[in-house]
């Protein structure tokens, strides 16, 4: 062999080690990062005693208890903080009191919410009326699962609900929401107080979305929901809309750093989801929206609460079907329920709330709000605004995981002006 070939022979060895070694490299990074998965989410687990608990599974707490020393960072009985560990435990809303001690385990004693509950439902809004019952367990099995089932029933049309989410499959970081919705309603456009547009909408709505908790705050998840709509004329409209059936699907985000205070949820909460149509029939071209919801609520001096609200959803469609039919509350207070339709709109609310009385049963909280939206119409043209200033008072249970009692008074000028809503079971 000659030098020149000799020399070739060896350039190519060295090509081939270092790319060995690069590939090497590579594998054991990606390995490191596989490795590193569990450990992220490695638990102290100490000797735990639970007590006082008679429909929550021990093993469930026990767990919770695991999770919230995860959150800590505590790796010994020392290192643990006994009240953050109390209000931990306390933030899976399943309890009233929660008291722990710490020696050679760690000992916790809970008192529990009443969580298998009917709820009356019940609201007014201008010319809107529903009435309905809900079957409500926040504690399915005794391991913090959720299951809502009911309907309601009003003037305008009938809905029918059924909700199931399991924050945490088989004790895992992966997580599950499963919605069924059908309802049969008279939508009706409003421009100010009168009624511009209308139709008779039924529409069936199934949705799943899974999820995967990445930090102890964030969710990760990716939802698939099957909508189907048909149309049909109201007392006062006519319409030839034709019926439309489409799949949607899309990566969906939940951040939850709250604090469960019994009439506020201290901290930031948001959520995020972003959906593509295929698969659609009846006319129309496949649309991309979005939705974003974000709050923050944090204490003032005292007792007192401030609550700060940004809403905003947007669609790429210009067709009245999949326009956004919001009203009624958040930042939209002072519109009639679904009689703002939007192809976009944003809205911010802030909420002052002061308890007038706290005791073992519940707070009743009063307060002023104001809110502000911007919304384009399905068919375009110039940004409209609604705007509303009022004042509440509600009602917050503590014994029982019920959403409350809620009274609001305002007035928006760019609507129905002057407006009262009364709703039993807001927080649905």
């Amino acid at each position: 062999m000659t030098s020149p070939e000799r020399q070739k022979v060896i350039d190519v060895m060295r090509a081939t080690q270092s790319r060995s070694r690069r590939h090497l490299s590579l594998l054991a990074f990606a390995a490191g990062l596989a490795l590193n998965v569990p450990t992220a989410h490695a638990r102290f687990e100490p000797d735990t005693a639970v007590e006082g608990n008679e429909r929550t599974q021990s093993s469930y707490i026990r767990n919770l208890i695991h999770e919230c020393l995860g959150e800590q960072g505590a790796a010994t009985l020392a290192a643990i903080d006994v009240p953050a560990l109390e209000q931990c435990v306390i933030d899976s809303e399943l309890f009233s009191a929660v008291t722990a001690t710490v020696d050679t385990a760690v000992r916790v004693v809970v008192e529990e919410r009443w969580t298998l509950i009917p709820v009356p439902f019940f609201q007014s809004q201008q010319d809107s009326r529903r009435v309905g019952l809900f079957l409500i367990e926040s504690n399915l099995l005794g391991r913090g699962k959720l299951l809502v089932a009911g309907a309601t029933f009003g003037n305008r049309g009938d809905s029918f609900l059924l909700v199931l989410k399991d924050p945490s499959i088989a004790f895992s970081d992966w997580a599950a929401r499963m919605v069924l919705r059908r309802g049969d309603e008279d939508l009706f456009r409003y421009n100010e107080d009168e009624k511009v547009e209308g139709f008779q909408q039924k529409e069936t709505v199934v949705r799943v979305q899974p999820g995967y908790r990445w930090t102890p705050y964030l969710e990760l998840g990716w939802f698939g929901e099957y909508v189907d709509r048909s149309y049909g004329d109201t007392d006062s409209f006519t319409t030839e809309l034709e019926g439309t059936s489409y799949w949607n699907t899309g990566p969906a985000l939940e951040y939850d750093q709250t604090r469960y205070r019994f009439y506020f949820k201290e901290g930031h909460q948001a959520r995020v989801r972003i959906g593509r149509q295929f698969a659609r029939r009846g006319g129309g071209v496949s649309a991309t929206a979005y939705e974003l919801d974000y709050d923050w609520q944090f204490p003032l001096w005292g007792d007192n609460v401030l609550k700060f609200n940004l809403a905003s959803a947007g669609s790429s469609s210009s067709d009245s079907r999949d326009s956004f039919k919001v009203g009624g509350d958040g930042p939209l207070r002072g519109v009639e329920r679904s009689g703002l339709w939007a192809r976009h709109v944003a809205g911010v609310s802030v909420d002052y709330q002061f308890p007038l009385w706290q005791g073992r049963f519940g707070t009743w909280a009063a307060g002023p709000f104001a809110c502000y939206a911007r919304y384009l119409p399905p068919e375009g043209g110039t940004w409209q605004s609604s705007r509303a200033l009022g004042a509440g008072l509600f009602l917050y249970l503590k014994k029982i995981a019920l959403p409350g009692i809620g009274v609001a008074a305002g007035y928006n000028p760019d609507f129905s002006e002057r407006f009262v809503d009364v709703q039993v079971g807001f927080g649905f």
